[in-house]
This record gives structure tokens, sequence and C-alpha cells, in this order.
């Protein structure tokens, strides 16, 4: 089981998450090193998270809660996807790992999309086949 905490001798980590109803689970994220902030000290919460952020946030749990995803150089089933290489290079392996881990996968015609916004069923569907991954999930 994954548990996040805080611990309230580390001071804020980002300047625009005082006070807001998300700010401890926030900085719990942060000092598990599941999400990192921008180089302006900022977390920006209301921003849209992309299915490469997504890649990279889950192969972070993966990790932290002692399942880590194996590495991989290419996309899903040994190959890579035809976009790869728009993706950031800090997120390229990420996606690979996610994808041979069967977290996440590319469309029909092997794209993985990694600027696209992630969808509510993106992240519902990659969360179940997180849980799966991590054998706390058989359906």
């Amino acid at each position: 089981m994954l548990f996040l905490w805080t611990r309230p001798e580390l001071k804020l980590l980002f300047t625009d998450i005082n006070g807001q109803w998300h700010e401890t689970a926030v900085q719990a994220a942060a000092e598990a090193g599941l999400v990192n902030g921008y180089p302006d000290g900022t977390f920006r919460p209301d921003a849209t998270l992309n299915r490469q952020e997504l890649a990279v946030i889950l192969k972070r749990a993966a990790q932290l809660a002692g399942q880590p995803f194996a590495s991989s150089e290419g996309g899903g089933n040994g190959h890579s996807f035809v976009d790869l290489d728009a993706a950031d290079v800090w997120a390229r392996q990420d996606i690979a790992s996610a994808a041979a881990a069967g977290v996440m996968e590319g469309d029909k015609k092997n794209a993985f999309r990694p600027k696209a916004q992630t969808t509510r069923a993106e992240a519902a569907t990659v969360l179940k086949r997180m849980l799966a991954f991590a054998g706390k999930y058989s359906g």
C-alpha cells in the first residue's frame, strides 16, 4: 500500500499552493518524488496533465510502491511509438517503460500522443492497469 505524508520540518515547496485545499497532498506527492514543480517555484495546480507527464508519474509511483517498471528503450510490444520523438527527452524512457508494463498504450496507429491532455477516462484506465500491475486488482 502506498502512503504519502508530509514532514512539518520541510518548508513549503511551491509558491502557489499555500492555503489551498490540495496543499498537503501536493506537498506530500512532491516530497515522495512523484511530482515536480516548475523552475519558477510554482506547481501550477490548475494546469492540465498530459500523457507524457502521466507516464512519468506512474513510473515513479510504481517505484515508490516497490513494483518498479522494467527499463525499456522502445514503446509497447518491444517497438517504439511512431511519435516517441515528439515526447520531451525527460519523458521518453518512462513512456516506454509504462507501455512495456502494459499500464499505458498507444492508439491504433501506434501513436502515443505524448503532449495530448489526459482525459478522465484515460486516467481511470491507467490507474486500474497500475493496480493490476502492482497485484492489487484482478478484475
